[in-house]
């Protein structure tokens, strides 16, 4: 194999786990919101969110565009779960995630299954 070829092979292949790397590092973050969203930790979920407009947060219940967007969802979510007796599981299942061309942005989506239990008031 000559030099050039050999270069060319090795860009290849630092580009291949330069991706393989953000792919891991997504499914970490992924893997985080869960976390965070079991224990209702509300800022560290807000912090996983890029300060971008072209952050979206889509929802059963509507599309929230930008940081602020996320932060007004789970700032009306925040007061319900501050109940001890709050209890939220959710499974993240089925995760695509799809890295752009130029390396810099991706998109991902997951399928979330799982049960919530609200107090309602007199011990129920």
């Amino acid at each position: 194999m000559d030099l050039k070829a050999m270069d060319a092979r090795i860009k290849e292949l630092e580009n291949q786990v330069a991706k393989m790397k953000d792919l891991e590092e997504i499914n970490r973050l992924q893997k985080s919101y869960g976390f965070y969203l079991e224990h209702w930790m509300y800022d560290d979920i807000i912090d996983l969110f890029a300060d971008n407009p072209d952050v979206t947060l889509n929802l059963m219940i509507g599309i929230f565009r930008g940081k602020e967007g996320v932060r007004r969802y789970f700032s009306g979510m925040n007061e319900l779960t501050q109940n001890r007796e709050f209890l939220h599981q959710i499974m993240q299942l089925s995760g695509m995630v799809d890295i752009n061309a130029d390396g810099k942005s991706a998109r991902g989506r997951w399928y979330g299954f799982g049960a919530v239990a609200m107090p309602r008031g007199d011990g129920v």
